[in-house]
């Protein structure tokens, strides 16, 4: 994220098995969408959804567009990458109810997503740890993965399968998540930041997590993971949420939880444990502090499952 590199964003993450996302999705001949989830996507972003789709149904001269129903605990917008999953099923989707078998890269391109980081649309397809080279650097300004139009996918440089640790993810509910217009604001101030911050961050990130997770050594992963959060860019979104922020890592310490980190933007917070540890964690919240899952790292991507049934 510094200025004047050779390329720009890029990071890693792992995908997780839980909380999940469900799409129910039927042929149809205009794009519907009902999102049931606790707190679903604005106007805006279904706005944006309706022109990929519609514009693949045209483009592509297809029969049929598609209904869709989304539920299922994975809240949007909290650092689970659940935008990048939604749209990226609802294209597959389209592709396969018009008898059309479409490749991952036709997919990721249709998104338009992939703008910053590989992430997302790779855990999507292949679950794992990715170390991501982002894009390269074209003089532009910073923007956040909702705003950014790729030119090129964004380069992965490796995936490891992670080992099955118990993953705590704690979602404090009275942090309130950030706009993408806030997101926005943000790079716009925070961007770049200092070539000795970006150096550090790399060498955490590949060094440490990286290599930790290819070993199967859960201490030098929770050591990495630490180190992460005490950069420059993590540093300065965590200072977005207040003190609200440490006092829930606090808590998570108190209860055996270590390798504390914020997903994205946040607010949502992943940490590990012994199994003992993890499942202390579910006595931390009561109905209005956060929400906890117990889950572990994913080595598979989406589920896709295909029935005949009548639709609404």
């Amino acid at each position: 994220m510094h200025g004047g590199g050779y390329r720009k964003n890029g990071g890693i993450g792992f995908a997780v098995e839980e909380p999940k996302t469900v799409i129910q999705v039927c042929p149809a001949r205009n794009f519907a969408f009902v999102d049931e989830r606790q707190n679903s996507l604005t106007q805006c972003e279904r706005a944006v959804i309706r022109r990929v789709i519609d514009g693949v149904q045209e483009g592509e001269d297809f029969r049929w567009s598609i209904s869709c129903r989304v539920f299922g605990e994975a809240r949007p917008h909290v650092g689970l990458g659940m935008g990048t999953g939604v749209r990226l099923a609802m294209l597959e989707a389209i592709y396969r109810l018009n008898g059309v078998e479409a490749t991952e890269e036709l997919l990721v391109h249709r998104s338009r997503r992939g703008g910053t980081s590989g992430i997302g649309i790779r855990t999507y397809f292949h679950g794992g740890l990715v170390l991501d080279l982002g894009v390269r650097n074209d003089d532009q300004r910073f923007l956040p993965s909702s705003t950014s139009r790729p030119t090129a996918p964004p380069r992965v440089l490796a995936r490891a399968e992670m080992p099955d640790w118990p993953v705590c993810l704690c979602l404090p509910l009275k942090l309130r998540p950030r706009t993408q217009a806030e997101e926005r604001e943000f790079f716009a101030r925070t961007a770049p930041v200092s070539e000795a911050s970006a150096y550090e961050a790399t060498y955490h990130a590949v060094f440490g997590a990286y290599a930790a997770a290819a070993e199967d050594n859960l201490d030098s992963f929770c050591w990495a993971v630490d180190k992460l959060q005490t950069v420059e860019w993590k540093l300065r979104e965590r200072e977005l949420y207040g003190n609200g922020m440490e006092e829930c890592t606090a808590k998570l310490k108190e209860l055996g939880m270590r390798g504390i980190g914020m997903s994205s933007l946040g607010p949502l917070l992943y940490c590990f444990g012994p199994n003992v540890a993890t499942s202390q964690a579910k006595q931390y919240p009561d109905d209005d502090d956060c929400m906890i899952f117990l889950t572990s790292p994913s080595n598979r991507g989406r589920s896709v499952s295909e029935t005949v049934a009548a639709c609404d």
